[in-house]
């Protein structure tokens, strides 16, 4: 074999750019990938219930558990969101 013969079988630059334009396309677009996130978010609420609904604790106790846990995001949020807010001001 030649090296002619390698050249001629090398693609050309036309072929080349064609190649590449096809690949960095983007294969999904921005519904698809919506529609992704939705089904996991469904999917973290359905496991979310189950699992208190399956919980080894009776329903009294893990209703306070949860109201627990909610008052203190809530108290974190509100104290960092208060922070976050004096401290934009003395920018």
């Amino acid at each position: 074999m030649k090296l002619e013969d390698l050249l001629n079988a090398l693609p050309s630059k036309e072929e080349l750019v064609q190649a590449v334009s096809r690949q960095t396309q983007p294969s999904h677009n921005g519904s698809d990938m919506s529609a992704a996130f939705g089904i996991f978010g469904a999917g973290l609420l359905l496991g979310a219930g189950l699992a208190l609904l399956f919980a080894p604790k009776p329903g009294a106790d893990l209703r306070h558990d949860i109201t627990e846990k909610m008052n203190g995001l809530g108290e974190r949020f509100g104290r960092e969101g208060h922070q976050n807010g004096e401290a934009a001001t003395e920018s």
